[in-house]
């Protein structure tokens, strides 16, 4: 700047000694010498023939005005940032200007003879400097635009920084706030032996310490082990102030402490008070109960109280008696205190007990079942003798131990997942995979007491009772034979191709009357017919129509009887229906048909049927 500006002066020198005479001169050409009148007499010269027409010379005014032209485009030639050379404080690259706006078309020139734009004619632009700041390879540069509509200016630091300035130029404005002065500093090369140029190994001081014992001094810990010089500067009380610096190539890490203030660290002399004082001491309450079982309760061993260990005494406040809950209290010893609980709650709990709601929760016991016995069915004769496995029930199944082999009658018994057997059987012993093996000791025997081959039958026959028909039927058991209920008969009604079809029922007394297959009494029914949905009666195949044409029925108890009865001849009153108009209907309104014609019995009967066929004979 220093060169700028005394080239501006001296411009501005030689100017004034310039205007200066042509000002002195021009006053003086124009002041009218006094006592002369002020006009002048026009006068018109016609130019000669052939005479080229000049201009005429300038005014001494107008001589000034263009000498203050030329001194201010010199003076702008020597500030303008194009032609700044480097200067004292700083080397300043040469800036790339990267943005020129273009002013509105429609606005006129700037007059020649001065003035300003009017306010709708000036263009915003925006100042812009940016700043790439120098590495250890290359030098900074920055760049800031627009030149053309921007005057930029700036001025050396003495910290080797420029501060640069954007002015708009004429017929241009700045938008309200727009920045217009930045800071660019020094943008040399870094030097090689900075610290941005050298590398380091970052590390971060350490300083800990032990404070002394009566016993012994305290202890000081430097980190890290490497890296570091450490200073100490002792104080007037006796601590000592330790810094950190770092040693050749390394750096502290950003923010890391280097200065401690250690205190005395000299062992506490013997006559100190720290060193006549109690001992604080914690108590270590290790004691837990036995735990309970699923059976028994838990338990607590207070054999060994009271308990002395180092700095304390441990005593409980009472020997142990059950479940239930005990104290135990701490007592310091001479030159001891205690820090912390003094006392502890030992709790003992009763015999956990078992459940079997959750297989998962602790003393789960599967619930029990009961293993059945074997039953030996023993009539007369050889055939029918059986021996019968239990019933299954949903938790125990049973099957023979071999079904090909009629002397064995063992049999294993297997319980259900989620239960168990308790107590076992009289007979019964567990198997490895968690069965039951039943072993018949002794064997069971059979009379084998002889009986007649047939029953004895009575009077047997179909009849009518109103309009519905039965089968009356009696017959006797033979001599010796003893059944084992009242109503042990079973009656049927054998069909003359598919025993499928056949109509059983059993259960029965050895006399009475059954109603006939297909037959009903509300609303009447009659075999070979049926009732359509509108009342009417019309004859099918169905129905047990294979009824009517005579019909083998079997009589069975053990010993058996076999004869063939006729249906109803067509002219009784109960073979068909009276009419095949609808019947009126029943006050019960409901409908007995085929082998339910003995109501809920039959239902009985029937189950009992399929229990006793699931039964195997053993013999």
């Amino acid at each position: 700047m220093y060169k700028t500006w005394k080239a501006l002066a001296s411009v501005t020198v030689a100017a004034a000694l310039v205007i200066a005479p042509l000002v002195t001169a021009g006053a003086a050409a124009d002041e009218p010498p006094p006592d002369e009148p002020t006009t002048v007499a026009e006068e018109t010269v016609a130019p000669s023939e052939g005479a080229v027409a000049t201009d005429p010379p300038p005014t001494p005014v107008e001589a000034v005005a263009d000498a203050v032209d030329t001194v201010v485009a010199a003076v702008a030639d020597l500030v303008s940032p194009e032609t700044a050379t480097p200067q004292t404080y700083g080397y300043h690259p040469s800036p790339t200007p990267t943005y020129t706006p273009t002013p509105t078309p429609s606005c006129p020139p700037m007059p020649e003879t001065g003035g300003y734009y009017p306010p709708e004619c000036e263009v915003e632009v925006t100042p812009m400097l940016s700043v790439i700041p120098p590495t250890c390879e290359h030098a900074g540069t920055f760049t800031y635009s627009p030149t053309d509509t921007v005057t930029w200016t700036f001025e050396d630091q003495p910290d080797g920084s420029t501060i640069w300035t954007a002015t708009p130029k004429d017929g241009y404005v700045f938008p309200e706030g727009a920045q217009t002065e930045w800071t660019v500093p020094n943008l040399d090369k870094l030097p090689a032996d900075s610290n941005e140029c050298t590398e380091y190994t970052v590390i971060t001081p350490t300083l800990e310490w032990t404070p002394p014992t009566c016993d012994a001094g305290g202890t000081i810990t430097f980190g890290p082990d490497r890296g570091v010089s450490w200073l100490e500067s002792p104080n007037e009380d006796g601590s000592s102030t330790w810094t950190a610096s770092p040693q050749d190539g390394y750096v502290f890490a950003e923010g890391a402490q280097t200065e401690w203030v250690v205190p005395l660290l000299a062992q506490l002399p013997e006559d100190s008070d720290a060193c006549n004082m109690d001992v604080p001491t914690i108590v270590t309450f290790d004691f837990a109960p036995k735990p309970p079982t699923c059976e028994a309760a838990g338990s607590f061993d207070t054999a060994p109280f009271p308990i002395d260990r180092e700095g304390y005494t441990l005593k409980v406040d009472r020997s142990f008696d059950g479940p239930g809950t005990y104290t135990i209290t701490a007592t310091a010893k001479p030159g001891f205190t205690i820090e912390g609980p003094t006392t502890a709650t030992i709790t003992v709990l009763g015999a956990i007990g078992f459940q079997s709601d959750d297989n998962e929760a602790p003393c789960f016991r599967a619930p029990s079942v009961t293993l059945g016995q074997p039953a030996v069915e023993d009539p007369c004769g050889t055939e029918n003798d059986f021996a019968f496995l239990p019933d299954d029930t949903n938790t125990v199944t049973y099957e023979w131990v071999d079904v090909e082999n009629p002397d064995n009658f063992d049999f294993i018994a297997t319980v259900a997942d989620g239960f168990t057997v308790d107590p076992v059987p009289t007979g019964y012993s567990v198997n490895g995979d968690g069965t039951y093996t039943y072993t018949w000791v002794p064997l069971p025997t059979f009379t084998d007491v002889p009986c007649n081959e047939d029953l004895i039958p009575g009077d047997i026959n179909s009849e009518c009772v109103g309009s519905v028909p039965y089968l009356s039927y009696a017959v006797n058991l033979p001599e010796g034979f003893v059944a084992d209920s009242d109503t042990p008969l079973t009656i049927t009604f054998v069909h003359p191709t598919d025993p499928s079809q056949d109509y059983v029922v059993t259960n029965l007394p050895l006399s009475g009357k059954l109603l006939w297959p297909g037959a009903s009494v509300t609303p009447p029914g009659w075999p070979g017919w049926e009732l359509l949905p509108d009342g009417k009666y019309v004859k099918t195949d169905g129905n047990y129509a294979w009824t009517r044409d005579g019909v083998t029925v079997l009589f069975e108890v053990n010993p058996s009887y076999q004869t063939t009865v006729n249906y109803p001849p067509e002219s009784a009153l109960c073979a068909n229906p009276a009419s095949v108009d609808p019947p009126p209907l029943a006050a019960t309104g409901g409908a007995d048909m085929g082998p339910w014609g003995i109501g809920g019995l039959a239902i009985a009967m029937t189950g009992l049927a399929l229990i006793l066929t699931r039964r195997l004979a053993r013999r």
